[in-house]
């Protein structure tokens, strides 16, 4: 006879699965189950290759969001063409303000708002290695805001910005790289034509001989230098030599000397004494030049005298 199935048994055993599978929900996704997150879309002028669903969404750094899906749809309605909404959901609890005047009742102004601050999203690499994508938000206000006319129901519109590659490549392809190349081509012909013609073959022929020239009489230096310098440093040697037998000549003869140079002193000053004015000799040497300035005026007078009257030396003075 089989057993009743005990119905609160099994009852019991389904709420207890069910609430474990709920707790796991909760551990899983961080407790961000009962966040607040907020949708929005935005429109790539670039590709997106590489941009896969749950690539995150980063503002410096931080990541504040995730993608929820990437698509194509044909709009036929408004814009007529292919378009590539890339949605993605950010997390309410990672953005806030703080110290501002404003009061936002909803996400959606204060976004707005950062949009009005320059927020822009643009693509950004995970990693070289894989080729992975990422959207990145930043402030960039000198990037105007354009915004698609095709809405994506439930999803608000965050304006995009090219990403450094594409800018760079873009700018690249401003450049009029036909009248850089033409340039570039007419100054390589220019110079091909310069390099190859008659005057500069002339030139470097030219150049080569006196470049050949000068190596000869640089050879020719060195060799007639080489006996001169040998020679100089003879003579360099024995200049040194007779210096220093100068040098112990001098060291020889100066006990010599001196006894002669002490005599030659004290002459000096008995000469010196004896020139005094007041000195003996100094008086009779004056006595004597003045006898001898008498004579000599008498003699004159004489010879003067016997000028006029020759007749004197027979007749005598009368």
């Amino acid at each position: 006879m089989s057993k009743k199935v005990n119905s609160t048994l099994i009852g019991a055993f389904v709420m207890g699965a069910i609430a474990l599978a709920v707790a796991g929900i909760l551990i899983l996704s961080g407790g961000g189950f009962f966040e607040e997150h907020f949708n929005c879309v935005a429109f790539f002028e670039e590709s997106i290759t590489g941009l896969d669903i749950g690539a995150p969404v980063e503002f410096q750094g931080v990541r504040v969001g995730t993608v929820t899906d990437v698509r194509l749809i044909m709009d036929r309605a408004i814009s007529k063409k292919i378009i590539r909404p890339v949605t993605f959901r950010l997390e309410g609890g990672r953005i806030g303000y703080i110290g501002d005047d404003k009061e936002f009742n909803r996400i959606e102004d204060g976004m707005e708002y950062l949009v009005s601050q320059g927020m822009r999203a643009r693509l950004a690499s995970q990693s070289m290695l894989t080729g992975k994508l990422k959207i990145e938000l930043g402030l960039f206000p000198d990037v105007p805001v354009q915004r698609q006319e095709t809405a994506i129901s439930g999803c608000w519109q965050m304006p995009t910005a090219l990403s450094p590659l594409r800018r760079m490549a873009a700018e690249v392809q401003e450049l009029p790289l036909k009248e850089i190349v033409y340039d570039v081509h007419t100054a390589m012909k220019g110079i091909s034509e310069i390099v190859t013609s008659e005057s500069t073959q002339q030139a470097v022929d030219s150049t080569a001989a006196a470049l050949k020239q000068i190596d000869q009489m640089a050879a020719t230096i060195n060799r007639d230098l080489e006996p001169m310098m040998k020679q100089a440093a003879g003579s360099l040697e024995t200049m040194n030599q007779t210096m220093k037998q100068l040098q112990q000549m001098l060291d020889d003869v100066q006990p010599e000397l001196e006894p002669f140079v002490l005599s030659a002193t004290k002459l000096a000053d008995q000469i010196g004494a004896l020139l005094e004015r007041q000195s003996p000799l100094n008086y009779h040497t004056q006595q004597a030049l003045e006898e001898i300035a008498r004579s000599a005026r008498s003699l004159r007078y004489l010879t003067d005298y016997l000028e006029r009257n020759p007749e004197s030396l027979i007749r005598g003075k009368q």
